[in-house]
């Protein structure tokens, strides 16, 4: 949240509204969180349902980055399970068989546990303020959307 102070005349030289990312651009955050953690390969099309998914709208980079540690905490809690023998299995060479990477499962379980930090609400309200200092009217936003067809052609 921004303190009306800050944005008085003379305090800030430029108000940058930065949106929040789009489905696809929360997946290539996710990608670069990722970077130093093992991910299953089977798991990339799976995570990134998850992540465009309802559970991660409105997540900012901060969110997905909080999304990505706890997967990454929910797959080594997993893995000292069983290696405390609260589920050990072993391979046909006889070694531990432990969880070596986070996957779409683990994900899945921290989608449910993360919450965005920008609500519903605030977001309307950032909405509202890059359209009174974009200079877009309420009236004139309203008559775009009114114009636009349904089905995304263009009108002549």
């Amino acid at each position: 949240m921004i303190d009306p102070a800050m944005i008085r005349p003379g305090r800030l030289d430029k108000s940058l509204y930065v949106d929040l990312p789009s489905p696809s651009e929360r997946f290539e955050i996710l990608k670069t969180h990722l970077k130093r953690t093992p991910v299953a390969e089977s798991a990339w099309d799976a995570i990134n349902a998850i992540v465009a998914g309802p559970d991660c709208d409105g997540f900012s980079g901060a969110d997905i980055a909080a999304l990505v540690r706890e997967a990454a905490t929910i797959a080594l809690r997993a893995d000292l399970d069983i290696e405390r023998g609260h589920g050990e299995d072993m391979d046909a060479d006889g070694q531990r068989d432990g969880v070596d990477c986070v996957t779409e499962e683990h994900f899945a379980q921290a989608a449910k546990k993360t919450k965005p930090s920008v609500s519903k609400e605030q977001r309307l309200k950032y909405e509202r303020m890059r359209d009174k200092y974009a200079g877009v009217s309420r009236r004139a936003k309203l008559k775009e959307e009114k114009d636009e067809p349904a089905d995304g052609a263009m009108v002549a």
